[in-house]
């Protein structure tokens, strides 16, 4: 097969794939989730509400929240869930995964209800909804799922800031967790198999480019796509009030001086700074690292952060 039809199998896939996660629900369920949210999205105490009713297990708000988040959602499948490398992208979509990975993000979206419930009625419930009296794995699995819902807090933003937008966010980071436990369980032994020496690691490759190594148009246009996530996400990082808890310094006075220095970072120079001991700063930096988490920034969308924009302009923005 010419390399040429090989790109033409794969974007027809892709296509199949993205359709896939706007056609899950029926017409009559996104239209009973548009009929009950979508005038109680059009502001914050309405949106506010839809949360809080996702996060109690109301499935028409997991709907709605589902169908606005769809490109969120689908960048996570390209970009962590399938991999980089276009070999296992065309097996795994090809198999079918596109609908394993849509039934982990609705794990994720009704993890909260799951896990804040009642274990019998949950259970109860999760026996009805699937006809089967042996629930202990799935409820176990579930009670161990990102729950972006049980993190997120609305009330920190304000009145004019769209909260479904800024969930995206945190349900990204949930998505990615989850995709690297799917990805590690099955090259255990599952649909992909056991991975050998040589091959691609694909949870780790979190990276949608190489897919267009033939097309830098398309390359161009994703490369701006995950710039601009990645920036949307660092906006979102900056304003969460853990930053500031503790004594001084707090996690974001470490970072601000961690990206102001052009050189490799002193401990002990930002130490004496605030007569605090080395440890404290350490302590600082390593906390950092879950509040990241929590907004999808990781290690390699950090370097791109601080390559793309400078770590002067990144602490110039805490």
């Amino acid at each position: 097969m010419s390399t040429s039809t090989q790109m033409k199998l794969l974007e027809r896939l892709m296509r199949e794939a993205f359709d896939t996660f706007k056609e899950l629900l029926t017409p009559a369920e996104a239209t009973e989730a548009r009929e009950i949210w979508s005038d109680f999205a059009e502001d914050y105490a309405g949106q506010v509400e839809l949360l809080q009713a996702a996060k109690d297990g109301d499935i028409t708000a997991v709907n709605y929240l589902y169908l606005q988040l769809i490109p969120q959602i689908s960048s996570v499948f390209w970009g962590n869930f399938v991999g980089k490398d276009p070999r296992y992208r065309r097996q795994r979509i090809a198999q079918g995964d596109h609908l394993a990975y849509a039934s982990m993000v609705y794990e994720v979206l009704l993890s909260a209800s799951i896990q804040t419930g009642d274990e019998e009625e949950v259970k109860a419930r999760m026996k009805s909804y699937s006809g089967s009296d042996d629930v202990e794995q799935e409820y176990a699995d579930l009670m161990g799922t990102a729950s972006p819902l049980r993190t997120f807090d609305p009330t920190v933003f304000d009145e004019n800031t769209d909260v479904i937008s800024k969930f995206g966010f945190y349900l990204i980071g949930a998505l990615k967790n989850e995709s690297i436990k799917y990805n590690r369980k099955e090259r255990r032994g599952g649909l992909t198999g056991k991975r050998a020496s040589n091959d691609v690691d694909d949870a780790k490759n979190i990276s949608y480019e190489t897919h267009f190594d033939a097309n830098d148009e398309h390359a161009h246009d994703f490369d701006d796509f995950a710039k601009t996530e990645n920036m949307e996400s660092w906006e979102q990082f900056v304003k969460d009030p853990s930053l500031d808890t503790g004594r001084e310094p707090t996690t974001r006075d470490v970072l601000r001086d961690f990206l102001d220095q052009e050189e490799k970072f002193n401990v002990s120079a930002v130490a004496d700074k605030y007569g605090a001991t080395n440890q404290t700063i350490r302590n600082r930096l390593g906390g950092m690292a879950d509040v990241l988490k929590k907004h999808g920034i990781d290690q390699e969308s950090f370097q791109q952060l601080l390559t793309t924009n400078g770590g002067k302009n990144l602490a110039a923005s805490l």
